[in-house]
């Protein structure tokens, strides 16, 4: 038999029946069983109860079977009949949550029709119900109505109450859910991201008018989607508003996939603007190279840094694309202008035939790409570490025999190096020449 001491889970009923629950059932006990305590005082809330369980098949109170539950934020040993019958308590609020945190609102049948008609109107215009694209349709169609009332829950809710079958999306998805209508064969409803021939010649005309100087006021219309941008050029642009607003929505898709629009962030929302204004576009260099001494402008220069590069990385863990700009600027001081693109520029340069001796790329995508020694490439710090020159010491050490700066054998008192076989920073320091080795060695880093 195990018994479990729990506070403040008073016996809701027992065999005999329904029994008081609270500081009444524990004055109760105490009178039954004779003992004397001292009263309790009116406010005391937390009352200690053992409950017992038998280790049998089936624990009964009053011949049916109990289950812990929670309700109204306290534990409480009901039947399994008070769970399945009698009608759901209502949502409270908890006093210490937020004001501007309130229970949901029950849908009602009017919230289904109006959640019914905001996804046929979308599924009329050829734009795919999304959650978000329904949430924007209903504020078009009852602007009298709170936007606070229109919540992905509530729309979920009211969605399933009017018999649609909603669909989940994935998180990186752009949105919670779709819809999908009973009818849904009678509408032709496409991918917006994928390429429409029938919106060839409109989106070579609208790209012409992007070239030439078109834009529009992107803070007073709130462009910040596909929707709200496409829903500006159906009703601004002619050749437009003879198509739907699915036609249009799409078409906005497959401009900022053509670089025609891009993104400009304002006071910490990004807008929706004509790709020379974006930021995108601001970030990018103008020229080839800004000047022959900060950048590099000759393969053969090119080949030399990323070999001398290539030479102090670990052969077998590589270097992240990531990290090599930051080592690149810092070793040669120099800027490449690839490097302002991004680890996918980066990579189709590092790719190019003509550094195939010197470096080979994995291609593992952007984020994981790392780039490797060639193998022709002698690594500096497996050839010439000063680990192997210090045992290449310690070996002619027992020999007897130590080379001097000059290259005449002497005593074990007077030896150098004669020349360093590696070009590591702290063995060039070391070289027989101590001044010039120092030196080049600030030159160098």
């Amino acid at each position: 038999m195990a018994r479990q001491r729990r506070r403040g889970l008073p016996r809701r009923a027992t065999a005999d029946g329904p029994q008081p629950v609270g500081l009444a059932a524990a004055q109760a006990g105490d009178a039954a069983q004779g003992s004397t305590h001292p009263e309790s005082s009116a406010d005391e809330s937390v009352v200690e109860a053992v409950v017992e369980h038998e280790d049998t098949e089936e624990s009964s109170i009053a011949g049916y079977p109990t289950e812990l539950c929670v309700k109204n934020t306290f534990l409480q040993f009901s039947p399994v009949s008070d769970l399945l019958e009698g009608s759901r308590p209502p949502l409270r609020r908890s006093s210490s949550a937020p004001g501007r945190i309130h229970a949901g609102d029950p849908v009602t049948e009017e919230d289904t029709a109006r959640v019914s008609k905001a996804v046929t109107s979308l599924c009329e215009d050829k734009i795919w119900p999304e959650s978000v694209l329904v949430q924007r349709r209903l504020q078009e169609l009852f602007p009298h109505i709170s936007r606070g009332r229109w919540t992905l829950d509530f729309v979920q809710s009211a969605c399933r109450k009017a018999g649609l079958q909603v669909e989940w999306r994935r998180p990186k998805a752009g949105s919670a859910f779709a819809v999908l209508p009973a009818d849904m064969a009678q509408y032709s409803l496409v991918n917006p991201r994928a390429r429409a021939p029938h919106l060839q010649k409109l989106r070579q005309e609208v790209s012409r008018m992007l070239d030439g100087g078109y834009d529009w006021d992107e803070v007073g219309h709130r462009t910040t989607s596909h929707y709200e941008l496409a829903r500006l050029w159906h009703n601004s642009i002619p050749g437009l508003k003879e198509v739907k607003l699915g036609d249009a929505y799409q078409l906005v898709h497959n401009l900022v996939a053509d670089r025609k629009v891009g993104y400009r962030k304002v006071l910490g929302s990004a807008y929706l603007v004509p790709f020379v204004r974006s930021d995108e576009s601001a970030r990018r260099p103008t020229k080839t190279c800004c000047s022959a001494k900060t950048c590099c402008s000759a393969w053969f220069v090119l080949h030399a840094n990323v070999s001398k590069l290539m030479a102090t990385v670990n052969r077998s863990r590589g270097i992240p694309l990531s990290h090599f700009k930051r080592c690149y600027t810092r070793m040669f001081r120099s800027v490449l202008n690839e490097l302002d693109y991004g680890c996918e520029k980066l990579r189709e340069l590092l790719q190019d035939p003509r550094l195939y001796n010197c470096v080979r790329v994995k291609d593992r995508g952007t984020t994981e790409c790392r780039a490797y020694p060639a193998p022709g490439l002698v690594s500096r710090k497996s050839s010439g570490s000063l680990l192997s020159t210090m045992s290449g010491l310690v070996s002619r050490a027992s020999s007897g025999s130590f080379s001097t700066a000059s290259g005449s054998s002497g005593d074990a008192g007077s030896f150098g190096l004669a020349s360093s076989s590696s070009d590591e920073p702290w063995e060039s320091g070391r070289s027989g020449s101590g001044d010039a080795g120092r030196s080049e060695n600030l030159q160098r880093w």
